[in-house]
């Protein structure tokens, strides 16, 4: 390595470690033994709270109001377009119920009450349990999962469904049923 290039590597290295330092400064790393609280949910509650909420409910009535227009109207491509979206979306639905998939989606109804979530539940970072490989001494992670799911307002059914399901494994992808 020429002299200019060990001069832009060493630059690099510092600037890097500057940036770090900066970054470990914060108040809260700062804080003598600063116990990180991780809310972790179980995605299949939320799914399941989901499906139950208003928010579900407005969604279909959007998508029925859509797909009986279409009918009236003789719309045959667009009848069976919703007609597979709907299949599609049931499929989702129950990956995200009885395995391990993605509800970040469903989150979004209600993303502008995680911050005050977060602060009534103590915790710094919200994530699926699924998600959680590996955590370092001193991280506490927290089930928030029916508080959470709490967030939607579901029927009281469903929140007895919730707890249950935390009880059970999920199923692996490729056994779930998805009623073809």
């Amino acid at each position: 390595m020429n002299t200019l290039g060990m001069a832009a590597f060493v630059g690099a290295v510092l600037a890097t470690g500057l940036l770090l330092a900066v970054q470990d400064a914060t108040p809260a790393a700062a804080a003598a033994g600063a116990t990180q609280r991780v809310g972790v949910y179980d995605s299949r509650g939320v799914a399941i709270a989901f499906a139950s909420s208003k928010h579900n409910d407005a969604f279909h009535a959007k998508v029925k109001a859509r797909y009986d227009a279409a009918k009236q109207a003789g719309d045959t491509a667009t009848v069976a377009n919703i007609e597979a979206e709907m299949q599609a979306r049931q499929k989702q639905f129950h990956l995200m119920g009885f395995a391990r998939a993605d509800v970040s989606t469903l989150l979004e109804p209600i993303a502008g009450q995680l911050p005050a979530f977060a602060d009534r539940a103590g915790i710094d970072v919200l994530v699926s349990k699924w998600d959680v490989d590996w955590v370092r001494a001193g991280v506490a992670l927290v089930d928030v999962t029916e508080e959470l799911a709490q967030l939607f307002e579901p029927k009281e059914q469903a929140l007895k469904w919730v707890r249950e399901i935390r009880a059970k494994e999920p199923l692996p992808a490729t056994e779930v049923d998805h009623h073809d």
